[in-house]
């Protein structure tokens, strides 16, 4: 415990950021990306490459799941931005850190009953040495470093795509049917994107309570246009909805309620106005909305996910064990992908819905209990945005963002349940609103709670990262 008459402890520095942006993009660059993916058709491996990389793994996916546990142990070992709750589920940790807990510790329980323990057991390693990557992130960083260095990922991994794309002689955003998607499938791409594009929000302070004198970054906004930008090309319609649910449900919940209700007013409104401008003027909006909301893939009109016969394929194999699930990770072996790929006509191994995906992993009480953890989670940094203590700091709505961003990406993809970027993040920021305690150094707080603001409108140390949260019993003297 600090003494009240010390400095609190110094973060890992203004270069821990950059550095973990890099160890991820590298780490997931091994592990999950291909420098040709937009040469392959669909942008996804052949049955073949499937079938190999379920029996014998990858060598560049092993190092970059090892380098990952390294680094999160080194994390955990010299980390000083979060303090352990002692007991890890206690009373602070909530219900959404027993809800954590619970839902990864199903997933290792599921062994026990996988049609395959032998696979489920390699899939539980490799997610250990994933959560160990997140605990030591959680650990060493702080709210604003974490979405820094999430932000700093995904820009790697669209600089990266981007030249491959040239190299590959790929790139050619003037054509109808080409999509971004540099190094990974372009639905993989965008939700990357979107996450980055939260996290852009987040860090100009345009949702912050700001006191005289503060200002929105607008670097960062232009970064996030950027982003958007790129977002579009990949004509990803689930990510590029979700990015929008995601920063506007967040900036309505850091809101002030009368901003809330004009924002209501002001939306229906101009929605209406909009519909009956375009009905005088004589013209059928529903050929326009169509287009629009099908981004330029007329490949798909009669159906708008196109996942219909996938879920129909799938939902036999899970009411064959509805409540237990066939194991995490073993769902789709060799012969389910066979079966599967032959009924709905063409190559695949995931079901394109994280909801269905846990269903048919570990069943009806595994997707039971993310769900909760979503919604829960949401709850919990939703409550933390109006936490006074917490007064502008980034890690609570980049929680939100990122949870809502899940949420509406798992009705379509099953990426939320796999070893990737973007649910790293999600995993990182709610275990340090959990098992982690990481609120304002209590130093920098005025008596209404505020953190300290310096002439000039800079930031403390506080909003810039510095300093681990103060014990439960200063907060308290502090704030009465």
């Amino acid at each position: 415990m600090n003494d009240a008459s010390s400095p609190p402890p110094a973060s890992l520095g203004r270069f821990a950021p950059p550095l973990v942006a890099a160890t991820l993009a590298l780490c997931f660059a091994g592990a999950t990306h291909l420098w040709g993916t937009s040469l392959r058709p669909d942008y996804a491996p052949d049955a073949q490459e499937l079938a190999r990389s379920l029996e014998s793994g990858d060598l560049l996916r092993r190092l970059g799941f090892l380098t990952l546990a390294g680094c999160g142990v080194v994390g955990l070992a010299v980390g000083r931005a979060g303090e352990w709750r002692i007991p890890l589920l206690s009373r602070g940790a909530g219900f959404t850190g027993a809800l954590l807990a619970g839902m990864f510790g199903w997933w290792a329980a599921s062994t026990l009953w996988s049609d395959d323990p032998a696979l489920t057991a390699r899939r539980i390693l490799v997610l250990g040495l994933y959560l160990l990557g997140v605990l030591g992130a959680a650990r060493a960083l702080t709210g604003r470093q974490l979405a820094v260095a999430g932000v700093g990922a995904v820009s790697l991994h669209l600089i990266a795509g981007v030249a491959a794309e040239i190299g590959l002689r790929t790139f050619t955003p003037w054509r109808d049917e080409y999509r971004f998607s540099g190094t990974i499938h372009p639905n993989i791409q965008a939700l990357q994107l979107a996450a980055g594009l939260c996290g852009c929000v987040v860090l100009s302070g345009l949702f912050a309570k700001r006191t005289p004198g503060e200002r929105t970054n607008a670097w960062w906004l232009l970064w996030g246009a950027v982003l958007l930008g790129f977002l579009v090309l990949t004509k990803s319609r689930t990510a590029t909805a979700g990015a929008v649910l995601a920063i506007s449900l967040t900036g309505l919940t850091a809101a002030s309620p009368a901003t809330k209700l004009l924002s209501l007013a002001g939306g229906v409104a101009g929605g209406a106005g909009l519909l009956i401008a375009i009905l005088l003027a004589g013209s059928d909006p529903t050929g326009e909305l169509r287009d629009a909301a099908l981004m330029g893939r007329t490949d798909q009109q009669s159906s708008l996910s196109g996942r219909l016969p996938i879920w129909e394929a799938i939902l036999p194999h899970i009411a064959e064990r509805p409540w237990l699930g066939h194991g995490y990770g073993a769902f789709w072996n060799l012969q389910r992908v066979d079966a599967i790929s032959d009924e709905v006509g063409w190559a695949l191994s995931a079901s394109h819905s994280g909801w269905i995906e846990s269903a048919a992993e570990v069943g009806l009480i595994g997707a039971g209990l993310m769900a909760a953890l979503l919604l829960c989670g949401a709850g919990r940094a939703a409550g933390a945005i109006l936490d006074p203590r917490r007064a502008g700091d980034p890690l609570p709505v980049f929680a939100v963002s990122l949870t809502l961003l899940l949420i509406a990406n798992a009705f379509t993809e099953a990426l939320i349940h796999d070893v990737r970027l973007v649910p790293f993040l999600l995993w990182a920021c709610l275990a340090k609103l959990t098992v982690l305690r990481d609120r304002p150094p209590w130093p920098g707080l005025h008596a209404a709670g505020r953190p300290a603001v310096a002439a000039g409108g800079r930031e403390t140390a506080w909003n810039q990262g510095a300093g681990p949260e103060p014990a439960d019993s200063q907060v308290r003297a502090t704030h009465g």
